[in-house]
């Protein structure tokens, strides 16, 4: 997991068109709000039950936005903002909201298509169209 939060971190990023693509984000991001933008670039190895997201509920990228119930099962209520997938690039865009605080992250279809769960998770709502860059 690569957590991006100042224009100094894009320098660790590997010359890739995914790397691109956040840099472009970071940028876009770091135009529209006062506040410093929060980018999480999976790596394909990530669990997405790691500790490291936490942050979203008690099973990391596969909690319920109530912590209530497993992606699939009847009920289950996604804590995402928005999902969107680039098939050139071989990702998914996530949004995470918490309050007026938003984590933007980058999955790989790697790290997708490895955990059902996830998927599950992920396409529980209809998916948006991708974040335009200007």
């Amino acid at each position: 997991m690569q957590l991006i939060t100042h224009q100094s971190h894009l320098d660790h990023l590997p010359p890739d068109p995914i790397s691109k693509r956040v840099a472009a984000w970071f940028r876009q991001l770091s135009e529209d709000t006062d506040l410093p933008p929060c980018i999480i670039l999976m790596d394909p190895l990530d669990d997405p039950r790691n500790d490291e997201f936490r942050f979203i509920g008690s099973n990391g990228l596969i909690s319920d936005l109530y912590d209530e119930h497993k992606p699939g099962e009847e009920g289950f209520t996604s804590p995402f903002e928005w999902v969107s997938r680039l098939p050139d690039l071989m990702i998914w865009e996530v949004l995470y909201l918490e309050f007026d605080m938003g984590t933007y992250l980058i999955i790989p279809d790697k790290v997708a298509y490895s955990s059902p769960e996830l998927l599950l998770a992920l396409t529980a709502q209809e998916l948006s169209d991708p974040q335009p860059l200007y």
